[in-house]
């Protein structure tokens, strides 16, 4: 099918909406076909309404593949789904970084554990202006705490210690409920990662 007989912006978007009624009512198969379909004829660019709906569809695609256990496939849909948007465009920086992170995510579940690392030392190379936009933020942040996770979860526990220094650093001066979260949850790997080792 040709970018022109593909539907107008807000026709594609109402399309789109259906798809996420379709996922709330927890039939993954239907779900799943239903945005292969509107991706299968799906022109390659667009309008911002047009980019907006498609990367929407994308990500919860990917969701929906989380959901039903299939991660390899996961990840590759959440690499598309950040792949489809203008990289230089700050105003979907918060949707790559979103999807990267997901994807970073899957490749932890598939004990791609060095994949991981790379995919969210991207994110936080990518974006180091992130305290501009709170929500690309909380996207980095998250990033930087998987990282410290991944590393002890490969025991390498002096890098993991020195990952957690660097983001409690980075959010010294935060004032936010998740970041309260985020904290607990460095300050428990570093207590891991400097704990005597047994034996």
């Amino acid at each position: 099918m040709s970018d022109t007989s593909f539907p107008a912006p807000q026709a594609l978007r109402a399309t789109v909406d259906r798809g996420f009624e379709l996922h709330e009512t927890g039939d993954l198969d239907a779900t799943l076909a239903h945005y292969d379909g509107v991706l299968a004829a799906a022109p390659t660019a667009g309008d911002p309404v047009t980019v907006e709906s498609l990367f929407a569809a994308r990500f919860d695609r990917a969701v929906v593949l989380t959901e039903l256990g299939e991660l390899e496939a996961a990840a590759d849909a959440f690499a598309t789904a950040a792949r489809g948007l203008p990289a230089g465009d700050p105003d979907v920086a918060h949707e790559i970084a979103m999807a990267e992170l997901n994807r970073g995510i899957c490749l932890q579940l598939l004990d791609r554990h060095d994949e991981a690392l790379t995919v969210y030392a991207a994110i936080v190379g990518r974006f180091p202006d992130a305290e501009d936009d709170p929500v690309l933020h909380e996207q980095v942040v998250k990033a930087m705490v998987n990282r410290a996770a991944t590393l002890e979860v490969l025991g390498r526990r002096r890098e993991a210690a020195g990952a957690v220094d660097d983001v409690l650093g980075h959010l010294a001066d935060v004032a936010d409920l998740w970041v309260d979260e985020q904290r607990a949850l460095l300050r428990g790997i570093r207590d891991r990662a400097l704990a005597p080792s047994e034996g």
